[in-house]
């Protein structure tokens, strides 16, 4: 299991605002009206991409939350890069499957929405899990 968020950096840009409610690492997230982030709050909906990483330049874990008002370290991700994402509680997934926002933060198998990512690993998710991705 990795202990961190961003696997391969394909080209990302790091950036870093202020979270709008409470943010996992490896959640997708959004830039709100406030100009806080927060998670991506629209299933299916379009997405920049971006994912909130753990702190690991300072010994964060990838289960320490970013709470309400913390700066959250993002990456605005490329195409190619590799993230240690999150999949939604009852959520099947194959290597390859295409992913969509299920609107928490979390992803979930596409069905017509935006194409956020492909699955790197099979897995089924009884809770929310984490998932290896390449942002599409």
């Amino acid at each position: 299991m990795p202990n961190k968020i961003l696997l391969n950096n394909a080209d990302s840009i790091q950036k870093e605002r202020p979270a709008d409610g409470s943010i996992t690492p490896g959640h997708l997230i959004e830039l709100k009206s406030t100009g806080k982030v927060g998670v991506h709050s629209t299933a299916g909906g379009i997405a920049q991409k971006s994912f909130a990483i753990n702190q690991d330049f300072i010994g964060g874990s990838i289960d320490k939350l970013y709470a309400d008002g913390d700066n959250v370290i993002y990456h605005v991700c490329a195409p190619g890069t590799e993230i240690y994402g999150l999949i939604a509680s009852g959520v099947s997934v194959s290597i390859g499957g295409a992913l969509e926002s299920a609107g928490d933060g979390t992803l979930k198998a596409r069905s017509s929405g935006a194409l956020i990512a492909y699955a790197l690993e099979t897995k089924v998710a009884v809770a929310s899990t984490r998932l290896k991705v390449e942002v599409a």
